[in-house]
C-alpha cells in the first residue's frame, strides 16, 4: 500500500469522525465552511504552512498557537480535529480530511460535481441544459458545475461526472479520426 493510500485512508478516519460530530450538532455546512478556511488559509500563507509543517514546534505548543489563530474563524470541532491531528503527528493529512468530508456532506446532501472544460465559456442554455441532462437521472440531485476554459480544444465539451468523461471535443474526434484511418490504410497497403 502506497503513502497517498495511507493517507487518504487515515483522512477518512479523521473526516468521518468530524462529520458524524458535525452531523450530530447539525453544524454540518459550518465545519466545511471552517475545513475550508483553513485549507485556504494553508495553501496562501507561507508562514502557516510553514508553522503547521513544523516538526521543531511542540504539540502542546502548535495546538495552542492554532487554537489562538483560528478561535474566531472557524467552529470548535474543527479546532478539535486539528488538535488530534496534531497530537498523532497527522498534519501531513489536511488535504485528505477536506477532501474526504467534501465526500461525506455531497453523499449526505445527494450533490454531484460536474466538471465541464470547454474552448470558450459557457452560454446560460448550455449551462442549464447539462445541468438539466445530470439532474434528470435523478431529481433529488444538487448539480454543481466547475467550469474551465481551455482554448486548445477548438470546440466541443468534455463533461466529468464522478468517474464518467464525456469527451466531444473536436480534438479527440478528430484523434479517433486519425486512428480510424490509419487502421484502414494500413488494411490497403
Amino acid at each position: 500500500m502506497s503513502y497517498l493510500d495511507v493517507s487518504a485512508k487515515i483522512g477518512r478516519i479523521y473526516a468521518q469522525a468530524l462529520y458524524e460530530s458535525a452531523e450530530k450538532e447539525n453544524k454540518r455546512g459550518e465545519v466545511y465552511d471552517g475545513l475550508q478556511a483553513v485549507l485556504d488559509l494553508y495553501r496562501t500563507s507561507d508562514e502557516f504552512r510553514s508553522f503547521y509543517n513544523s516538526p521543531r514546534i511542540a504539540r502542546e505548543h502548535k495546538k495552542v498557537i492554532l487554537d489562538t489563530i483560528l478561535k474566531d474563524k472557524v467552529p470548535e470541532l474543527v479546532r478539535k480535529t486539528l488538535g488530534v491531528m496534531v497530537d498523532k503527528g497527522r498534519e501531513p493529512m489536511l488535504n485528505n480530511l477536506v477532501q474526504a468530508y467534501e465526500q461525506y456532506r455531497d453523499e449526505a446532501e445527494c450533490r454531484v460535481h460536474v466538471f465541464v472544460t470547454s474552448p470558450k465559456p459557457l452560454d446560460d442554455e448550455t449551462r442549464e441544459a447539462i445541468r438539466s441532462k445530470i439532474a434528470a437521472a435523478d431529481n433529488d440531485i444538487i448539480v454543481e458545475m466547475h467550469e474551465r476554459v481551455d482554448e486548445s480544444l477548438l470546440g466541443g465539451l468534455r463533461v466529468r461526472v464522478r468517474d464518467y468523461l464525456v469527451d466531444n471535443t473536436i480534438r479527440t474526434r478528430l484523434r479517433k479520426m486519425r486512428k480510424q484511418l490509419q487502421r484502414h490504410a494500413s488494411a490497403f497497403v
